[in-house]
């Protein structure tokens, strides 16, 4: 296949070249089949362990949960394939061959979204704006904007990706771009097929298709005197995170809405964290929703929920052992980095941990609490560098890190700091 796309990327795709990927996608399929069967075995032991202790029913829909989605994520690389070999006639050996390798990938390495892509894109067809709710980690964000671009109702046409920091932009790229090209880390770079545009960097080619950015930047893109001709060219944008709401995502939808007729409005694709009927933010948006887009309950919120622990025991617990560390008189006064599930704990830890403090005045005066995730912007993060004579603590959103762009943040914790417990 390789030597056939290489000859010419411009000739038609031969039937040996199908029978050869069809081999692959075989051999695919087989790996995965025996990857849910070894899932299976734990899950057999989750689910004993968890009934010896009381949780039977909890630990039953977990189990069922994760073993439909795997049936689903089987069933959906398998009809997305049938598509390509049945539209593989009107492609040439190149696009065949990188499609292909692409569909392999991620039944490969599956997400949850992978078991939803068909019900997604059948709602984005369909709808002119729509909503797709999921957890933190399900995969939404780095996902989504691959689906829409190999679906074939966007006609190749350009697709962005607007999120809420450059820093954000800038680590989704990354992502998004290695994942985009299988893998691959020769073609896998930013620039390519994905894109990205921030003030200070732009990385975008004739062959891109997704491209990133942040909401304050678009805004000034297309409130620009070539902003017209800019949406005039986007076929879809994806808002990430509108269940924060924040000043210039509401800014760029009242732009889109006010300045453009629905005729030349680029489709509208909003992902939530939240669905409407749990966050108002995402209810005032009024759009049609799709909110099944819950990995299974492997997520440690909803784990920990089913065996009797709230969002509230957890962070209790953590603050409740930062201040047995602060109290301790055999520390040697160093930096508290405490890590929990999600943004959402993170918040909550900080504004509990604060009023604790507020409360004892010998150490208020000595400590700064801090709160860090992949959605602050590089003007918060400066925040957290040291700049006096203090104790910080700091609490620490560690799941989904790389989707959420924990890894430049999390280098820039330990630079400067005495660390002292973990």
């Amino acid at each position: 296949p390789a030597q056939a796309s290489a000859s010419s990327t411009q000739a038609s795709i031969d039937d040996r070249i199908v029978d050869q990927f069809s081999q692959h996608m075989a051999k695919v399929v087989k790996e995965f089949d025996t990857k849910t069967s070894r899932m299976k075995i734990i899950l057999g032991m989750y689910q004993s362990r968890e009934t010896s202790r009381g949780y039977g029913g909890p630990a039953r829909a977990v189990v069922d949960s994760c073993i439909d989605a795997a049936r689903r994520q089987r069933e959906t690389g398998q009809i997305m394939w049938q598509k390509l070999i049945a539209n593989s006639a009107n492609m040439t050996a190149f696009e065949f061959s990188a499609v292909a390798w692409r569909e392999m990938y991620r039944l490969r390495n599956p997400r949850h979204t992978l078991s939803k892509r068909i019900d997604i894109e059948r709602l984005v067809s369909s709808e002119h704006i729509s909503l797709i709710c999921g957890g933190y980690a399900s995969g939404k964000s780095s996902q989504v904007p691959q689906f829409l671009a190999d679906a074939p109702f966007l006609n190749g046409s350009l697709i962005y990706h607007l999120v809420s920091s450059e820093v954000e932009a800038e680590c989704l790229a990354d992502r998004v771009a290695l994942e985009y090209a299988s893998g691959n880390s020769k073609f896998g770079r930013v620039g390519l097929s994905i894109g990205l545009i921030t003030p200070r960097i732009t990385k975008t080619s004739k062959y891109t298709r997704v491209i990133f950015s942040s909401y304050q930047h678009f805004f000034k893109m297309i409130t620009s005197e070539d902003g017209s001709q800019l949406l005039s060219s986007i076929g879809c944008i994806v808002m990430d995170d509108v269940q924060n709401r924040s000043k210039y995502l509401d800014l760029v939808l009242s732009w889109i809405h006010q300045y453009l007729v629905p005729e030349k409005q680029p489709r509208l694709v909003l992902l939530s964290a939240d669905t409407p009927a749990q966050n108002p933010n995402v209810a005032a948006l009024n759009a049609p929703a799709f909110t099944d887009l819950h990995k299974p309950s492997f997520d440690v919120r909803i784990m920990n929920t089913h065996c009797g622990y709230t969002t509230a025991a957890i962070t209790d617990a953590v603050i409740r052992l930062a201040l047995q560390v602060l109290a301790s008189t055999e520390r040697s006064g160093g930096d508290i980095i405490c890590f929990l599930p999600s943004k959402d704990e993170v918040d909550v830890a900080v504004y509990n941990f604060s009023r604790h403090l507020r409360l004892k005045t010998d150490h208020q005066a000595k400590i700064k609490v801090f709160g860090l995730h992949g959605k602050q912007s590089v003007s918060d993060r400066r925040d957290l560098r040291p700049t006096g004579p203090f104790r910080r603590v700091i609490f620490c959103d560690l799941s989904g890190a790389a989707s959420q762009g924990l890894g430049p943040i999390s280098c820039d914790i330990t630079r400067g700091f005495n660390v002292e417990m973990v």
